[in-house]
């Protein structure tokens, strides 16, 4: 089942196939996630570039942002907005792996703003060597338009990744930038972000539930 798109993935690249995610589409082009309690938050460069003017949609309103970095090859973008949230992602200080158990996505639809919010299970999938600095999953739902940027967590509820693109020939199969890819691209930028160590799983279902506090959908104003 992997091998045809890992096939087109490698001959059309990642960022071809995340874009056909990003439909031309005039409002809630994706998701993202606050990285810290200053506002920082970040997106795919995919959702975050189509737009002239981002804003993040929060239950209280609408928060314009404004671009700090990105970068188109790692399909990864940081907006920071005025709003100071009340909690926040928090990244692995101990050594990625694919431990057994379940991740979850907290992901929004084209279109659907806040009330489309929803929480999927997923679970990972090994990918080559030559994909580093991705990681892939097979979600218990369809990957769908609206869901690039969205926060993956393991079970912990720690970031284990960003949604930014499907396989094109099986809807279910996700791929994301991993998190030590994340936590370097934030390092680099000066982007303050916290770290944890491992621990105990959260009971069943809890770790999504935590990331969909802290994820919101991109908005283009203009």
């Amino acid at each position: 089942i992997l091998a045809p798109p890992l096939a087109r993935v490698g001959d059309t690249g990642f960022a071809a196939l995340a874009g056909a995610a990003a439909a031309a589409v005039p409002f809630n082009e994706g998701g993202g996630f606050f990285v810290n309690a200053d506002g920082d938050f970040v997106s795919a460069h995919h959702v975050i570039g189509r737009c002239r003017r981002p804003a993040i949609e929060t239950p209280p309103g609408l928060w314009p942002a404004r671009p700090v970095v990105s970068s188109k090859a790692r399909d990864i973008a940081v907006v920071r907005s005025t709003v100071k949230p009340r909690t926040h992602a928090v990244f692995a200080a101990y050594r990625a792996r694919l431990a057994p158990g379940a991740l979850w996505i907290a992901r929004f639809r084209v279109c659907g703003g806040l009330a489309s919010r929803d929480i999927v299970e997923a679970m990972p999938i090994v990918l080559p060597q030559a994909w580093a600095g991705f990681s892939a999953f097979e979600a218990a739902a369809a990957i769908e338009g609206g869901n690039s940027g969205s926060p993956v967590v393991d079970a912990q509820g720690v970031i284990s990744g960003m949604l930014v693109a499907r396989a094109s020939t099986h809807a279910r199969t996700g791929f994301a930038v991993d998190g030590p890819t994340l936590k370097g691209f934030l390092s680099d930028a000066g982007i303050p972000f916290e770290t944890v160590p491992e621990g105990l799983p959260l009971p069943g279902g809890i770790a999504g539930a935590v990331a969909a506090q802290y994820a919101f959908p991109v908005v283009c104003l203009y």
